[in-house]
């Protein structure tokens, strides 16, 4: 984990490179911004591909946690040509595995593993599942909404280790804070939304909505 204000001087081509990914940046967050449902969903799947192939990564994810955080899935995911998607893999992974990177996210910090080799023993289960994956550096950052911790969005460096850029950091930050606004109104709206208790063959109420009316008649009648 590296302190947030240890930044050097930009060259000439940094501040191109900056540029070119605020950009991006600001156009994810109109797109995240203007969609509601599953079109939170395809927007994205679209930033992921659009600023992963930007910055070079092999990889770029969100994972969300479930069940008061005790387990996290790989719910969105791009790779580079020639990367093997890991998504279908990673779904119900003990949370316990990275808790010092929940502990970071907590305090609302990034964390970078430069090396995912050199993860000491005492995470050796967090190093086995890099590993296996073909990681050999990464970059992740919480995903917080509603004054709650959802996630993580993050970057894999899957052919060569990356040297970090600040840059990329500056902007992967950014784009987490928009992706979690986003992901967060669309559990809203699907919390909203009302439950179909029909049969979708019959269209007639199924047991559980005719069970709830039988008992809201028989309420009623002993009222």
């Amino acid at each position: 984990m590296l302190p947030p204000r240890a930044r050097p001087a930009l060259s000439g081509e940094d501040v191109d490179r900056a540029i070119g990914l605020h950009r991006i940046g600001r156009d994810i967050m109109r797109a995240l911004a203007g969609e509601t449902g599953a079109g939170i969903d395809r927007a994205l799947d679209a930033a992921l591909a659009e600023v992963g192939s930007y910055c070079g990564v092999d990889r770029a994810y969100v994972f969300r946690f479930r069940d008061e955080m005790a387990f996290v899935d790989n719910t969105h995911e791009w790779c580079a040509e020639g990367v093997t998607p890991e998504i279908d893999n990673l779904q119900g992974v003990p949370a316990e595995v990275a808790s010092t990177w929940i502990e970071a996210f907590e305090h609302e910090e990034f964390v970078f593993v430069p090396s995912v080799a050199a993860i000491p023993d005492a995470e050796s289960d967090l190093r086995e599942i890099l590993e296996a994956q073909g990681i050999l550096s990464l970059l992740v950052a919480p995903l917080r909404a509603g004054g709650e911790l959802i996630g993580f969005i993050g970057f894999d460096y899957v052919q060569a280790p990356s040297e970090l850029s600040w840059i990329d950091v500056d902007v992967l930050v950014t784009i987490a804070d928009t992706v979690a606004a986003a992901l967060y109104r669309r559990d809203a709206e699907r919390a909203a939304r009302p439950i179909d208790r029909r049969d979708p063959l019959t269209g007639l109420p199924d047991e559980a909505h005719f069970r709830a009316r039988l008992a809201a008649a028989v309420t009623e009648l002993r009222s």
